[in-house]
């Protein structure tokens, strides 16, 4: 539960931000909400996709910030 009123106001710029967002490579946020006082977000699915740390894994650290600015 997020009752702390800045981690809420966090997750709340994050769903703003994140609806905004139509950038090739970066996954696309579908819906927020919040249910029973737990704040949700729901991205579209991405077949195949892997976590970032799962991904990252085997690459150095110079590589995955060149990566991330690109």
């Amino acid at each position: 539960l997020l009752r702390d009123r800045s981690a809420l106001g966090r997750h709340e710029r994050e769903a703003r931000i994140a609806a905004t967002l139509d950038v090739p490579g970066v996954v696309r946020l579908v819906d927020a909400g919040s249910s029973d006082g737990r704040p949700w977000l729901a991205y579209e699915l991405v077949q195949g996709a892997r976590p970032l740390d799962e991904a990252w894994a085997d690459r150095p650290p110079l590589e995955r910030a060149r990566l991330v600015l690109e």
